[in-house]
């Protein structure tokens, strides 16, 4: 691991590694940018997981809390052959919940005339736009249909008619209960899939970058008389590499954008080459040894 982290520091900055990397194989590059990836992904998710997993958990517990609290006391759902209907013939309303929404969203809202975070009126049927403007929320539970915003207007989803189903306080709270759980289960799995997802998509993206990268090295150095073959340039890429790996590593945990830009990480890895090469430097020709002296004749 001491001998990575040195190579990770040499592939940044350090001309006498450059001045041996041609003679490494194209199999330890492609080891390297691996074991690179590798890290990259495990840095990127803890670090986001630390961030957002404690935001995840507090999130569930007050909107389960919400939905439990809020839930009308005496509200008996009959869920059968795709209608619904109440235990009291009349409309039921959930205000906006401030522990969920931002007071510049409630506000929003309330200027797009939104009032309520769901209805349940069972009354009737939904049959037009005015029983959507009427309600003045996000989710509206008609006689035969969900109503839900959408982008401004709104969406209908007809209740299925294999349903059946009867729901109260007791029963809603039982579903509350058992989200928690749940979600303490997926998260873990989540972590580990975001990992394997970061490092495979790390490593084949950077792998396409070294590959266009050594291509403009391998252009350049003909230019400037340092000839050598793309496949030395190539492994030398894989290695050039390492500053735009980090660099895109850094802009993703602060959630900057732009992160794994081709075009910045491949000048990235070109200039960190040129540098460490010294370009401007002109290649030093092997000086041929001077011809022996003729031995004298002596006379």
């Amino acid at each position: 691991m001491k001998e990575f982290f040195k190579t990770v520091r040499s592939s940044i900055w350090d001309p006498a590694f450059y001045a041996t990397a041609p003679s490494k194989t194209l199999k330890e590059g492609v080891k390297y940018l691996g074991s690179l990836a590798i890290l990259a992904a495990f840095i990127a998710v803890v670090v986001l997981s630390v961030r957002f997993v404690p935001v995840v958990l507090k999130n569930v517990g007050v909107v389960t809390n919400l939905i439990v609290t809020n839930y009308p006391t005496g509200l008996v759902m009959t869920f059968d052959r795709g209608a619904v209907t109440t235990s009291e013939a009349k409309a039921y309303f959930m205000k906006l919940p401030p522990e969920i929404f931002k007071q510049s969203e409630l506000d929003k809202l309330k200027m797009m005339g939104v009032e309520n975070f769901a209805v349940i009126d069972t009354r009737s049927d939904f049959e037009s736009s005015d029983q959507w403007r009427s309600a003045q929320s996000l989710i509206l539970l008609s006689r035969n249909a969900v109503v839900m915003e959408d982008k401004g207007g709104y969406k209908v989803q007809p209740l299925p008619r294999d349903l059946k189903l009867v729901v109260d306080k007791g029963v809603v709270s039982g579903w509350a209960s058992q989200i928690m759980p749940i979600v303490r289960v997926v998260l873990p799995t989540l972590i580990i899939f975001g990992f394997v997802v970061f490092f495979i998509g790390n490593f084949v993206l950077y792998t396409i970058y070294a590959l266009l990268a050594a291509l403009i090295i391998w252009m350049i150095a003909r230019l400037v008389k340092r000839p050598g073959r793309y496949g030395e340039f190539l492994t030398v890429a894989f290695h050039s590499v390492t500053l735009a790996v980090l660099v895109d590593l850094f802009l993703i945990i602060f959630g900057l954008p732009m992160a794994a830009a081709m075009s910045r990480a491949i000048l990235i890895t070109v200039v960190v080459w040129m540098v460490n090469v010294e370009i401007w430097k002109k290649p030093e020709l092997p000086v041929a040894n001077p011809p022996s002296p003729l031995p004298e004749i002596k006379q």
